[in-house]
This record gives C-alpha cells, sequence and structure tokens, in this order.
C-alpha cells in the first residue's frame, strides 16, 4: 500500500471514531444535562430503569440515542399521569374508585 493509500485509511478510522466518540456522553455530560448529581445517576442506572451505559476502560458511557429514548419515554409518561389526574379531578371519569 503507498502512503496516500495509508493516509486516507487513517483518516477515515480516525472519522469512525470521532463518529462513535459523540455517540456516547459521559457521567459528566448527563449530569450537566440532567441536573442531577453522578451518583443519582449511577444509583438509577443500577436500580432503576435508566438506560446502564456500558463501561469503557474505568469510565461508564451512555448511548446517546438510549438516553434521548429514555427521556422521551419519561416524558410522554408525565404528560399521561397530568392528564389522568385532570380527568380524575375534574370528574371526567366515571365509576372509577
Amino acid at each position: 500500500m503507498d502512503r496516500i493509500a495509508k493516509e486516507a485509511i487513517s483518516m477515515e478510522e480516525q472519522r469512525q471514531i470521532g463518529d462513535a466518540r459523540q455517540q456516547y456522553v459521559n457521567a459528566r455530560e448527563l449530569e450537566a444535562r440532567l441536573g442531577i448529581p453522578r451518583n443519582t445517576l449511577y444509583y438509577i442506572a443500577k436500580h432503576g430503569n435508566f438506560p446502564t451505559g456500558i463501561k469503557i476502560g474505568r469510565a461508564r458511557r451512555w448511548l446517546a440515542s438510549e438516553v434521548e429514548a429514555y427521556l422521551a419515554a419519561q416524558s410522554q409518561h408525565e404528560q399521561e399521569r397530568e392528564e389522568f389526574t385532570r380527568q380524575l379531578l375534574s370528574g371526567e371519569m366515571k365509576g372509577v374508585n
């Protein structure tokens, strides 16, 4: 392989590695985004329904798409709970005790 081909492969590998890094977020990034302490984040990942993430070396990383899906589901759940509460309090739900 000539030098230019090796450099092209190397640049492509670097781009793929860069893309993979962008897909994962670390605990500090999640802490800032969610506004919760890292210890709480680790706790809900272990005991709750938050994505568990993966260990890379000594650090844990979360797939950004899994975190986004979790947040979207939580938002939808919150909206459904608010609608249920509104209906319950307004008397729209007859026969519910």
